[in-house]
C-alpha cells in the first residue's frame, strides 16, 4: 500500500511538472521572449506614470529570484531532491512580490491572494501585456465544453478534457496543449474549491449548473500566475503528500526544478519590463543599484 501511495504521488507530481515544460519549452530563450514583448501594440503603447512603487515587494521578489538561481543544484544535482519541495513557493512568492509592485503604481496593492490572481489575469486577458505563451488563458465552467472559453477559440476543449499528460510533450502541438491542460485542470481545482466553499456556507449538498455557473461568474480567466499558485498551494497545505516521494533520480529532480526557474524569471523579467515601461529608466537601474 506504501508503495502504491508513493508511486502515485510521484505521478501526479510528473504531470505536473509536464505542464512546467510544456511552458519552459514554449517559452525558449529569455531574450527573445522579452523582444515578444516588445512587439507588442499594448506594451509599446504603455504610458509612463510618475509614482512610487512597492520597492519592498520589488525587492523581495528579486532577492528570491536571486536565492532560486543560486542554489547549487548544478554542483550537488541531489539538492535538487529536496529544492523542487520549496520551489513552488519560491516560484509564486517572486512572482507575487514582483508583481504587487507593478500593481502599486497605478493603486493600492491587492492584500488578498485571490485579488492579486484576478489582477494578473487582467493584465494577461485585458491589457495584453503577456507574449506568448504566457498570453495564454482559460474561463468558464471548464467540465462544461461548450461552456469553456479560451484566448483561442478554436481549441478544442473535448480533446483536452481526454488528454493524458502522462508523457514529456515532443511537439510544439504537444506543448501547447499541456499549457492548455495545465490551466484547464487549475481552474477545475480553483472552482471545486469555490463550490465547495458555498455548499459549506449555504448548508447545503449539491449545487445546480446554474449556480455553478453563477459563481464561475465571479472568477477571472485563469492563467500561468493561477497555475504557480496551485503549485504553491499544493506544496503548502493542500497536498504536499504529491511532494513527499519527490523525484527518485536526482537528474530528473534537477531538471524540473530548473525549468520551474527558467519560466519564473522569464516571467519575473516580464513584469520587470513592464515596470520600467511605466516608471522609466532612470527610476528602475536606481532600483536595480540598490538591490546590487
Amino acid at each position: 500500500m506504501e508503495n502504491q501511495t508513493s508511486d502515485s504521488a510521484t505521478f501526479a507530481f510528473n504531470i505536473y511538472y509536464n505542464y512546467v515544460l510544456a511552458f519552459k519549452s514554449e517559452m525558449g530563450k529569455i531574450d527573445s521572449l522579452l523582444q515578444r514583448q516588445r512587439c507588442l501594440k499594448e506594451f509599446r503603447e504603455l504610458k509612463g506614470k510618475t509614482a512610487e512603487l512597492d520597492k519592498k515587494a520589488l525587492i523581495r521578489g528579486w532577492l528570491m529570484i536571486k536565492t532560486m538561481r543560486e542554489l547549487p543544484v548544478a554542483v550537488y544535482p541531489d539538492l535538487a531532491q529536496s529544492a523542487i519541495f520549496i520551489a513552488p513557493v519560491m516560484s509564486y512568492y517572486a512572482l507575487h512580490g514582483i508583481g504587487i509592485s507593478l500593481l502599486s503604481i497605478t493603486g493600492i496593492p491587492p492584500r488578498r491572494h485571490a485579488t492579486f490572481l484576478s489582477s494578473m489575469s487582467d493584465l494577461v486577458k485585458n491589457k495584453r501585456l503577456m507574449p506568448y505563451p504566457f498570453n495564454i488563458w482559460c474561463n468558464g465552467l471548464s467540465r462544461e465544453s461548450d461552456y469553456t472559453r479560451y484566448d483561442d477559440s478554436s481549441v478544442n476543449v473535448k480533446e483536452l478534457r481526454s488528454l493524458k499528460p502522462q508523457t514529456k510533450p515532443q511537439t510544439h502541438e504537444d506543448m501547447e496543449k499541456y499549457i492548455r491542460k495545465a490551466l484547464l485542470t487549475t481552474r477545475d481545482d480553483n472552482l471545486d474549491d469555490k463550490f465547495n466553499e458555498f455548499k459549506k456556507r449555504e448548508m447545503i449538498g449539491r449545487l445546480s449548473t446554474d449556480r455553478k455557473r453563477e459563481i464561475e461568474r465571479g472568477v477571472s480567466p485563469t492563467t500561468v500566475f493561477d497555475f504557480i499558485y496551485r503549485m504553491r498551494r499544493k506544496t503548502n497545505y493542500k497536498d504536499p503528500s504529491m511532494y513527499h516521494p519527490g523525484e527518485h533520480d536526482e537528474i530528473v529532480a534537477k531538471s524540473h526544478y530548473e525549468n520551474l526557474f527558467m519560466i519564473t524569471r522569464g516571467l519575473a523579467k516580464l513584469l520587470d519590463n513592464i515596470i520600467k515601461k511605466r516608471i522609466g529608466t532612470q527610476q528602475y537601474e536606481q532600483l536595480l543599484k540598490e538591490i546590487k
